[in-house]
């Protein structure tokens, strides 16, 4: 039986501080959260994907006494950084592997506007960007959803298709995995025609394979790749190094899930949002998802382990991120308004999976993604301001303690978000069908025991 502790100790925000830019500016907003109960199942406009019955007042987490914004501006790269005093109490260590807060101190994204330059406008045919990933490479795989969309007739009561009996006959004809160089952004190679109904997220294990999910099938899929050298890369592309040349005749290896049937053992799904792998490439994390409240979790060759987090209270599991060197899995409860954190098993106890260690105590909204960029940082797309604005939050889950704000006008719904392994560049994928972007590459800068002014 798997052993259940109680959350590792978190402690709350004392005070919040803006550092200003070379630009004096000083905006104080003080926000608080409105919630308003919804019954029933209805569609969501953001995405398209449908909210599970209503969100109990109780699971939502403390609102913050006030929170500070920098304004809109166009002189300033709408940074905000927010530094605050050390916790009065930090997250204490637990098993054999460490909890203590540490790492960079600090910790910011600051957006590259040139990236992707004009890939969407050479590559025609990108519908709704579900899902993003970063490849071993350092390059980026995207997952769209071509001409194909998310409304109120895609899923019965039953979270079946309505047109199940048809479905297989209905696969999106192009394909639905780009892949774009990671230094500017120009298509390296697509793939997926006729494998998908309706892709939601993409991963990338240690050797390159591609972890799909597909809500529509619900189902989980792997795409194998071997990396082949090219000598260009797209048009104008230069000379590069290793790349997934031929991933445009990649067929799946290993599909989880019975084919557009939902369910809730251990051989289905409901609605799968999100897969992650271990760097090791020996355990697969499954956000199930839409309909199942748990965490599904498999052998890197698709044997089942375990499965977590019906005891939570999960409304949509909607997000995963590994923390690998501190043994955790984070898990984006996305209608609750929360992360949770858990013991991963990469320390090879996989009888301690599932185990909970934290729970994220900051003001989130609706969280659609979640990221680590380091051993102490997460980066999180949630909405919670306004319910019509996203901004994208670094924070500490061991402290709750806020980094940074980064909002765009150009930033709609950040559905996805991936980081290389070498925790230099971030990326968000934009799923509003009106994104004008779609896709936005950060440059991540840490510091240790500094202060910070970035200006432009």
């Amino acid at each position: 039986m798997m052993m259940i502790s109680n959350y590792g100790t978190t402690s709350s925000i004392n005070r919040l501080s803006v550092l200003v830019s070379s630009i004096s500016i000083v905006a104080l907003i003080v926000t608080s959260s409105l919630i308003s109960k919804t019954q029933g199942r209805f569609l969501d406009q953001d995405d398209g994907s449908p909210r599970l019955s209503e969100v109990p007042l109780d699971a939502i987490v403390e609102v913050a006494e006030s929170v500070k914004l920098l304004p809109q501006s166009e002189t300033i790269d709408k940074l905000m950084s927010i530094s605050s005093e050390e916790a009065d109490d930090e997250a204490s260590g637990r098993g054999n592997f460490n909890l203590q807060a540490g790492g960079h101190d600090e910790i910011y994204i600051l957006e590259d506007k040139d990236y992707p330059k004009s890939l969407f406008e050479h590559y025609q045919g990108v519908g709704q960007v579900s899902g993003i990933a970063t490849l071993p490479s350092g390059d980026v795989a995207i997952f769209h959803r071509a001409d194909r969309e998310w409304n109120e007739k895609t899923f019965g009561s039953n979270f079946s298709l309505t047109d199940w009996q048809s479905a297989p006959d209905k696969l999106i004809k192009n394909d639905t995995i780009l892949i774009i160089d990671r230094e500017n952004g120009s298509s390296v190679t697509s793939l997926g025609a006729n494998l998908f109904y309706m892709p939601h997220s993409i991963a990338s294990d240690n050797k390159g394979n591609l972890w799909v999910t597909d809500v529509g099938r619900h189902q989980v899929i792997r795409l194998p790749t071997s990396m082949v050298q090219v000598d260009h890369v797209g048009p104008g592309g230069e000379p590069r190094r290793w790349l997934p040349g031929n991933m445009s005749r990649l067929w799946p290896d290993i599909i989880l899930g019975e084919a557009f049937v939902p369910g809730n053992d251990e051989a289905h799904f409901c609605q799968p949002s999100e897969v992650t792998v271990s760097a090791d490439g020996r355990l697969v994390f499954v956000a199930d998802g839409y309909c199942n409240k748990r965490v599904m979790v498999f052998t890197g060759s698709g044997r089942f382990v375990t499965s977590f987090g019906q005891q939570q209270g999960f409304n949509i599991v909607h997000s995963l991120t590994l923390i690998e060197d501190r043994n955790l899995i984070c898990v984006a409860d996305r209608e609750n308004g929360r992360i949770l954190c858990f013991k991963a098993g990469l320390d090879g106890d996989l009888s301690s999976i599932g185990e909970p260690m934290l729970n994220v105590h900051y003001p989130l909204g609706r969280v659609f993604a979640i990221v680590s960029l380091d051993s102490s940082h997460l980066l999180v797309s949630s909405n919670q301001y306004e319910s019509s604005r996203f901004d994208l939050a670094a924070l500490n889950p061991f402290t709750s303690e806020l980094k940074q704000i980064w909002t765009s006008s150009d930033l709609l719904v950040p559905h996805s978000l991936a980081c290389t392994s070498d925790g230099l560049y971030a990326y968000a994928a934009d799923i509003s069908k009106d994104a004008y972007k779609k896709v936005f590459k950060f440059n991540v800068i840490q510091r240790e025991n500094e202060q910070i002014t970035i200006s432009t």
